[in-house]
């Protein structure tokens, strides 16, 4: 059992966290390393880090909370009216 740990080293001590953080948000955009890899790296669990988060999300919206932390892309608006009615057109005066 003790074979399958898994070891997190502590992670390193930021120069410029800003930087550092956008680095890392280019590379697993690009391809380069996993979200897992950069959570890792900074010394957390992947699968604790992302059930926080979950768990985050879902208070926030129990709570009607809108928070600039939140990546997901926002749901599509639902409408009963078609689109060109919404604008003021109809096409009748086309």
């Amino acid at each position: 059992p003790y074979l399958t740990a898994k070891w997190i080293p502590d992670a390193p001590e930021w120069v410029d966290p800003i930087k550092d953080v956008n680095a890392k948000i280019a590379a697993v955009r690009a391809g380069f390393l996993s979200r897992a890899e950069v959570v890792s790296g900074l010394g957390y669990d992947v699968e604790e880090v992302d059930a926080e988060i979950a768990a985050d999300l879902a208070r926030a919206n129990r709570l009607g909370l809108a928070l600039s932390t939140d990546a997901r892309p926002a749901a599509p608006a639902t409408s009963d009216t078609p689109d060109n009615e919404e604008a003021g057109h109809d096409q009748s005066d086309e």
